[in-house]
């Protein structure tokens, strides 16, 4: 998987190295069929985390002023709310919709295990 870090003055909320130990302790599954992951320096799209399909890349947009251990957290918790829109087939490039599926349960499951690897 190639990972592309935008450049900006603020720091991503997460590294490359973060991201390449997250997508590894994940399984296939849940990154399968994504080659690109792109950090983004600012919310061009309509959220944070955007998948291109066409091109099987992620788009994440989170910039921070500061990276703390609670803004990679957050991120975290992005990235994989985003895999689970993505497994569930949710739509992207759109506002997400108020009573969209709930993925509080992907997201508790795997966030110790991605917290872990980041570190």
């Amino acid at each position: 998987m190639k990972i592309v870090v935008g450049a900006t003055r603020q720091p991503h909320a997460l590294s490359r190295r973060q991201i390449e130990a997250i997508f590894s302790a994940l399984p296939p599954e849940v990154t399968g069929g994504i080659r690109e992951v792109w950090l983004e320096t600012g919310p061009w799209y309509a959220g944070r985390f955007e998948y291109d399909a066409q091109n099987a890349r992620v788009r994440l947009a989170l910039v921070v002023p500061e990276k703390t251990p609670e803004t990679a957290r957050e991120a975290i918790r992005i990235l994989l709310e985003g895999l689970a829109r993505l497994r569930a087939g949710e739509p992207f490039f759109e506002r997400v919709r108020r009573g969209q599926k709930d993925h509080e349960g992907f997201v508790n499951e795997w966030l110790p295990t991605c917290l872990h690897a980041a570190t």
